[in-house]
């Protein structure tokens, strides 16, 4: 019954690993996300030529002019926008539309007047790409969207967008799942299967109309244009829809870590105590104050459970670092915490912003608690994972069903999560009913069954820290070994002593110097256990001889080989 439990448990617990996986993505906020073939934002009010702000390296053309009756005026979505006054002119991009097979994302903002006569409202395309376009009106009905061109009609319903109610559209290509899905603000509407092959290529493109001789309906506005070669991901998509993405902080910019006491990175800390925070902020270039708030999330609920907040100033042209001491107050909950560093500060367009720093774990511990570090499979905690953990796993498991207590624990948590909780790497845990629980739990999910023995398996024959090295007294059964033969110096015989720690196939033999066999001492299979080979050198003259000894486990498959010099001395 227990073992049905237990698999429930960790089958459930599997589930949680694959969803923390996919979903990792979303835990840090992206923070570069120009488009890298064209972004029009339209904020140069009064002029005819609007830059175009996809990133330098990749953007497809410098700019984009205006024709007929168009002006960059009023209010976009953060700031002034493409707009038709009188139903006439075109945005003239300049690029020669060139998005070949693969996958693409257009997106956009759009301000839709009332369209009593419901006319056709082109709204962008390439007449040269086989009509590739988008407009409003006709066949899409007022406020809905028709898709058209090389590919099967992706359709926005009518009245999705109304009337002066502005809405981002994006359009995104998956071209491994043949599918084009739109969303509106950030929300899928609509996912349209296409046809094996989608080629848009084409010999203009236009934003207002998809020709020379179409143009948005009178009162039409657009802002923020942007295309990228490749799909949006969900998550990118539900961070920028609503985001100024042309401003932005530069990747590793601002870093932190949580150090000790003795300002030493850490993954735990006591309370009531203090946590120090190590920051270093290198953008901007200017002068600018730096707020900084860490907080302490629940890992269950998502809730803050405590906040700290402080401000530093950042001098011009010098990377600000230092160490901010948290006090952690007694009413300070324990146990395991997701940890949010948020840095509040002037971002490439000079404005202070949010950025959202990658996630923390902290362990909390009471006054008093022990702290127990795990290395997944070194279950019985000596630095090396061998047949000693399997043996003491065996051992906790038949003694922790007399006592079914022992076999549940705290559930460790990572903001990695996945297989990051059997990686080999030192890892905090809770402390449990028995200080041998939280070793014995080396796949971290607060459960100890048979699956345990996969973080031993991964691991296997790893070792941490400094081992002390085996004397000859030593040699046991918990690992493949052979010592050094005793006496050496010999005359005219020795012992040589090797261990396996399950029935193995086993072959020992003593060669000279040149390699050749001089005699074969073990060539058979043994029980588990310390062995001793005798080899009588009477009739060899004095020199130096090699014992070579290889074994293979023959329930594991795990194999095992090791040379040792003697020296024969008459």
């Amino acid at each position: 019954m227990y073992l049905l439990r237990s698999h429930s448990k960790r089958f459930l617990h599997l589930i949680f690993l694959l969803a923390a996986l996919i979903s990792l993505s979303g835990n840090v906020l992206a923070q570069d996300m120009r488009p890298d073939l064209m972004y029009f934002r339209f904020d140069e009010t009064g002029q005819t030529v609007s830059v175009n702000k996809a990133h330098p390296a990749t953007r497809v053309v410098p700019d984009g002019s205006i024709t007929g009756a168009l002006t960059m005026s009023g209010t976009g979505q953060f700031g002034s926008a493409l707009v038709s006054p009188t139903g006439s002119g075109q945005f003239v991009t300049g690029w020669s539309t060139n998005l070949g097979s693969s996958s693409f994302t257009i997106s956009f903002w759009l301000n839709l007047p009332a369209n009593p006569n419901n006319g056709v409202n082109y709204l962008w395309g390439d007449v040269g790409a086989s009509s590739f376009r988008c407009f409003e009106g006709g066949v899409a009905g007022q406020g809905g969207l028709y898709f058209r061109g090389p590919i099967t009609d992706v359709i926005i319903p009518p009245n999705t967008i109304p009337v002066n109610t502005p809405k981002v559209i994006h359009y995104v290509y998956d071209k491994p799942a043949n599918v084009i899905r739109a969303y509106v603000d950030g929300v899928l509407a609509v996912t349209q299967a296409q046809p094996t092959t989608v080629t848009i290529s084409g010999s203009g493109f236009f934003i207002s109309g998809y020709s020379s001789g179409g143009a948005m309906y009178a009162g039409t506005s657009i802002d923020e244009f942007r295309i990228y070669g490749r799909a949006l991901t969900d998550q990118e998509i539900a961070d920028s829809w609503n985001r100024d993405v042309d401003c932005f902080f530069p990747d590793g910019t601002m870093t932190y870590e949580l150090l000790d006491g003795n300002l030493q990175p850490t993954t735990f800390a006591q309370v009531p105590g203090i946590l120090n925070l190590g920051y270093s902020v290198s953008f901007p270039a200017t002068a600018a104050p730096v707020n900084i708030t860490l907080n302490f999330h629940n890992v269950i609920t998502d809730a803050i459970v405590f906040t700290h907040s402080f401000t530093v100033n950042k001098l011009a042209g010098q990377t600000l670092t230092g160490i901010e001491a948290i006090p952690l107050p007694p009413s300070m909950p324990t146990g395991y915490f997701r940890v949010e560093v948020i840095f509040n500060n002037h971002n490439s367009c000079d404005i202070p912003a949010d950025y959202i720093a990658k996630d923390a774990t902290l362990l909390l511990l009471p006054p008093g608690a022990q702290m127990c570090v795990v290395w997944p499979g070194d279950v019985d905690n000596d630095g090396l994972v061998n047949y000693a953990d399997r043996a003491a796993l065996n051992k906790y498991i038949y003694d922790a069903n007399l006592r079914s207590s022992w076999l549940n624990g705290p559930t460790r948590y990572s903001v990695v999560g996945g297989f990051d909780y059997i990686e080999w790497k030192a890892q905090p845990s809770a402390p449990w009913e028995t200080p041998e629980g939280c070793y014995m739990d080396t796949d971290g999910n607060g459960v100890i069954n048979n699956y345990d023995y996969i973080a031993i398996k991964l691991n296997w024959l790893r070792s941490h820290g400094v081992l002390p090295p085996k004397q000859a007294h030593t040699l046991d059964a918990k690992s493949f070994d052979m010592e050094q033969n005793f006496p050496n110096p010999f005359n005219p015989s020795t012992s040589i002593r090797y261990a396996v720690p399950e029935r193995s196939q086993v072959r020992l033999v003593v060669t000279d110097m040149l390699g050749r066999e001089i005699a074969t001492l073990v060539s058979e299979s043994v029980d588990a256990g310390v062995h001793t080979a005798q080899f009588d050198a009477a009739n060899l003259t004095s020199g130096s001889y090699v014992a070579v000894v290889s074994m293979t486990g023959l329930e594991s498959g795990l194999t095992f080989s090791k040379t040792m010099m003697m020296t024969l001395s008459k």
